[in-house]
């Protein structure tokens, strides 16, 4: 039932919270946010050419590190996989011949795309010189 104090946006009744404050943090918010897209920009509009320069070398620096971490913890992720998928031989020899499986169903997916991407373009270049050929001969007579 309700008793009268406001439930703000978040949902949740507050005895504190009117209309009226809730309207003016809101607003507070949204001045705030604005303050700082204008410093933002400021900062921005006085970079010089060795602040710039200085940002691309941190940039070539953390970039690679960045990723080499990120590949590190693959390696170790896959790693604790593989330890608790591979306990025992049989075990590891049944998920060896399952990816292997995979592989070559794979490959020949491949082959047959590459195949019939081939024929396209041959069929094509053979349309094409038909075509040229056409046209040459009317031209001649």
């Amino acid at each position: 039932m309700f008793d009268g104090r406001f439930v703000g946006r978040t949902g949740l009744l507050n005895p504190r919270s009117t209309p009226e404050r809730d309207t003016r943090s809101a607003a507070a918010r949204k001045r705030s946010a604005a303050a700082k897209k204008a410093a933002a920009t400021r900062a921005e509009a006085q970079k010089t050419p060795v602040d710039y320069a200085t940002e691309y070398a941190e940039k070539a620096v953390l970039i690679p590190l960045g990723a080499g971490l990120v590949a590190r913890d693959r390696v170790v992720e896959t790693v604790g996989d593989l330890s608790e998928l591979y306990t025992s031989r049989e075990k590891a020899e049944k998920e060896l011949k399952a990816r292997q499986r995979r592989l070559e169903t794979e490959l020949r997916r491949f082959e047959r795309r590459g195949r019939t991407a081939r024929n396209r373009f041959e069929r094509e270049v053979r349309k094409n010189r038909t075509k040229v050929e056409r046209t040459l001969r009317t031209r001649r007579t």
